[in-house]
């Protein structure tokens, strides 16, 4: 494992099966990682998109080119396969990578009925 891993970094990472390492942002709130086996991260792609699920990144973020934090593939992985920082996002990359977690998570407009209209294909208003 690298150094003390922190939340907002960016860290390399080989996810089993895959054939090079990648680059992760780390999620998990900062005062429970030292007491933490596993962390979440979410992949960071080549892939912009432009959707409200993702973050988009380029050389100031520490990143070689353009690309994008992705919000919808979140897995959480053991400390010691995290490889080394390549960079940490700031607090506003990192306010903007909480608002695109809640997108992804469907918990930035939850209501009860929405979920209930969601499991019967309905609209509610």
């Amino acid at each position: 494992m690298a150094a003390r891993i922190e939340r907002g970094d960016i860290r390399m990472y080989q996810h089993p099966g895959a054939g090079k390492r990648r680059p992760v942002l780390v999620l998990t709130r900062h005062g429970t990682i030292r007491h933490l086996s596993k962390v979440t991260i979410a992949p960071i792609t080549s892939s912009v998109r432009g959707v409200p699920s993702e973050v988009a990144l380029d050389v100031e973020d520490g990143m070689k080119k353009r690309c994008a934090v992705n919000f919808h593939n979140l897995v959480t992985v053991g400390q010691r396969n995290l490889g080394r920082r390549v960079g940490k996002l700031g607090p506003e990359k990192m306010t903007e990578a909480c608002q695109a977690l809640l997108y992804a998570l469907g918990c930035d407009v939850w209501s009860p009925a929405g979920d209930i209209a969601d499991l019967i294909g309905g609209v509610t208003q």
